[in-house]
């Protein structure tokens, strides 16, 4: 493995929550959390980025042209445009149909200055139909090469949610991430399906500003222009006697998987500098006696194109030792992630629920886990839906879309 070009571009890292387990005799079953972190190797050089394409379609159908919202779009826009410092820009502006304004390479001050205009130049009107957008941006990016990436903003619910649906299946067959940010009267459950299918991220604002959509045209740019590797996956190949019973990739936003035996999920690019991780959850039969378990296999798969590497594999054990009398201290690096997945699927609760007072209790609970992990950001915005379920003593709309993408969301790198 010492040969550059030979050399794994990733590295796989397996934890176990508590290693030793304590073996309990007369217990069935063990239940092991693990974590699996994918990061680029150590000591192979550096692997190049990919070129990047990004393409915006920014909704501007008559509800924008309330609270500042489009005049937001379009600040955000120009910023977006004349700091772009890599790869390729393009927007689509979409209401009933999808209008292309244009792209720019970074560096073509003319481009930019023309796409720019014609920003400035459009005005809200008419309906949504976002389905007609995606499908007006797939082909320019199937002819892009690299990374590549749909930047959705939307303020409204669109018609032909199916037709957005299978178009989101069709971004996800290229390996074409969609991320969407989303306010007031969006479809959270097709912004959700639209951001899983396709390995993205979902952010939704109770009010649009040009600073917080800067922040995110920015980040989504950022990620799409540093691309090390594509289309990374992970496999989980349980030991006979022992099941799968969660997974959920924790970092950088949560997404759960159904599991299954052998298990595979695809968990999106791997950015420069960065790390992706999968939570999961292994049920083992307890040993008789003090034993050393082959629990399972862990498969990492992923593509460098820039490289022209394909379907590149690297393999690791997840081996546990189970002793009687141990008192081991849990992976404080596993327990981070482990509490803020749970926390995802308790905001996520609370965002369905009809009793405020339940809805509280599972909010108290998600800030508990949100505080242990250390992520103080996320407390603190709890807190604030915690002390709006009290005060009105109903779950707002604005509430339950808050709570639902705020589990989700993972900017912590620990």
């Amino acid at each position: 493995m010492n040969n550059r070009q030979t050399a794994p571009v990733l590295d796989l890292r397996v934890n176990l929550l508590r290693d030793p387990e304590q073996r309990v005799p007369g217990t069935p079953t063990v239940k092991a959390p693990f974590l699996v972190t994918i990061q680029q190797s150590e000591g192979i050089g550096e692997t190049p980025t990919m070129n990047a394409s990004c393409m915006a379609v920014a909704d501007r159908s008559s509800s924008m042209d309330q609270a500042g919202k489009w005049p937001a779009v379009q600040s955000a826009l120009t910023d977006a445009l004349r700091t772009l410092s890599a790869g390729e820009f393009g927007i689509i502006a979409f209401n009933s149909q999808p209008t292309e304004l244009g792209s720019a390479r970074a560096g073509d001050r003319r481009a930019v200055e023309r796409l720019v205009k014609a920003v400035q130049s459009t005005a809200p009107c008419n309906g949504t139909n976002l389905d007609r957008a995606m499908a007006h941006a797939l082909p320019w990016l199937r002819q892009r090469q690299g990374a590549r990436s749909l930047l959705i903003l939307s303020d409204g619910q669109t018609e032909n949610e199916p037709e957005c649906r299978k178009l989101a299946d069709e971004f996800a067959a290229n390996e074409i991430v969609a991320h969407f940010l989303a306010t007031d009267d969006v479809n959270l459950e097709l912004a959700k399906y639209i951001t899983d299918r396709t390995n993205g991220r979902l952010e939704y604002l109770n009010r649009l500003t040009a600073q917080e959509l800067s922040t995110f045209l920015a980040q989504q740019l950022h990620d799409t222009q540093n691309v090390v590797a594509q289309n990374v996956r992970v496999g989980i190949r349980c030991s006979g006697g022992v099941g799968l019973v969660a997974a959920a990739r924790a970092y950088p936003d949560v997404i759960h998987f159904p599991p299954a035996n052998p298990f595979m999920a695809a968990i999106g690019n791997l950015i420069r500098g960065d790390a992706l991780r999968l939570y999961a959850e292994v049920v083992a039969p307890m040993p008789d006696q003090d034993a050393r378990l082959h629990a399972a296999d862990i498969d990492l798969l992923y593509d460098v194109p820039q490289l022209g590497r394909r379907d590149e594999r690297v393999s690791a054990p997840l081996l546990m030792t189970c002793v009687a009398g141990a008192s081991p201290q849990p992976s404080s690096d596993v327990l981070h992630f482990m509490h803020l997945v749970k926390a995802e699927e308790e905001l996520a609760r609370a965002a369905q629920e009809q009793d405020p007072a339940r809805a509280i209790e599972l909010l108290q609970s998600a800030q508990r886990r949100t505080r242990l992990a250390g992520d103080t950001r996320k407390t603190q915005v709890v807190d604030s839906l915690i002390q709006s379920v009290r005060t009105t003593r109903t779950i707002t709309d604005g509430v339950r879309k808050t709570a639902t993408t705020l589990g989700r969301r993972t900017k912590i790198v620990t």
